[in-house]
């Protein structure tokens, strides 16, 4: 299955506007179409942004049709892209 790596504008912008093309890429995966998945930095990133500019959707992210995974490291990241070499981990700090 494909997976489809989200950064925090998009799920900001899915939780701010649930009709647009941010909130379809969420409906597409909850049909089976591909899998989602996140850094916990950009799933923050995304939260905190809705609470600041728009706290009445901040309800909106956990309603989104399909959560993505949520992985802990930007390193793992790296490794679910084949095309892409790792991330040089002793300069990052890991």
């Amino acid at each position: 299955m494909r997976r489809i790596f989200l950064d925090g504008n998009v799920i900001f912008t899915a939780a701010h506007n649930p009709a647009g093309k941010s909130a379809l890429i969420f409906e597409l995966a909850r049909k089976g179409y591909w899998d989602l998945i996140t850094s916990q930095y950009a799933w923050e990133e995304a939260r905190r942004n809705i609470s600041i500019k728009f706290p009445g959707c901040l309800p909106e992210i956990d309603k989104l049709p399909k959560l993505p995974t949520i992985l802990d490291s930007p390193a793992v990241v790296s490794f679910l892209n084949p095309w892409h070499p790792p991330l040089p981990t002793d300069r990052l700090g890991f």
